[in-house]
C-alpha cells in the first residue's frame, strides 16, 4: 500500500469532473517511479472521483481499466477503478456500506487476479475476471471468487 496522490487538475479537464484513468496510472507511476522497474510488481489504483478512459471515448464512464506497462508486455501490470459509482449514494439510494464494499472487493479481486496472478479474463457472468463488467447489474451478479491460486498462471 503506497500513501495517496493528489488527482491533478490536470487529469480532470477533458471529461468535466471525470478524472482520465489514463492520467491517474500516469501520475502514479511518476510519483512511484522507482518501483515501475520492478517487473514483479503490480499496481492498482483506487478513486473516489468518477473516471472515464480513453480506451473506450463512446462511454461518458467507466468502473475502471487495466494496461499493460511499456516494460512488461506479457502481462497487464497497472489498472484503476472508480469507487464513485459503486456507491448507492450515487444514486440517491439509502447508504448501503455493505454493498458498495462488496462492489469494490469484486473490482479489487479483479484487478489482483488479472494484474498480480495473470488469470485470464472469461465469458462467465458471474465471475470477477468477467471481461465486460458495463453497470451495476452486472456487478452485482458476480458471486464467485477466483479460481485456485495454485491454477495462476503467475503464483
Amino acid at each position: 500500500m503506497l500513501p495517496a496522490v493528489d488527482v491533478p487538475a490536470a487529469a480532470l479537464t477533458e471529461m468535466g469532473n471525470r478524472a482520465s484513468t489514463r492520467e491517474l496510472i500516469d501520475v502514479v507511476s511518476q510519483k512511484y517511479d522507482s518501483l515501475d522497474p520492478d517487473l514483479e510488481a503490480s499496481f492498482m489504483v483506487i478513486t473516489p472521483i468518477d473516471v472515464w478512459s480513453e480506451d473506450t471515448p463512446e462511454y461518458p464512464w467507466v468502473f475502471g481499466s487495466r494496461w499493460e506497462g511499456n516494460q512488461d508486455q506479457e502481462h497487464y501490470r497497472w489498472s484503476v477503478f472508480s469507487t464513485f459509482r459503486m456507491n448507492p449514494e450515487t444514486y440517491g439510494e439509502p447508504a448501503d456500506p455493505a454493498k458498495w464494499e462488496k462492489r469494490i472487493q469484486t473490482f479489487m479481486t479483479k484487478y489482483v487476479g488479472t494484474t498480480y496472478f495473470h488469470f485470464e479474463m472469461t465469458s462467465d457472468p458471474t465471475s470477477p475476471l468477467y471481461r465486460s463488467i458495463t453497470g451495476l447489474s452486472v456487478l452485482d451478479k458476480i458471486t464467485q471468487g477466483l479460481p485456485p491460486l495454485e491454477t495462476a498462471p503467475r503464483r
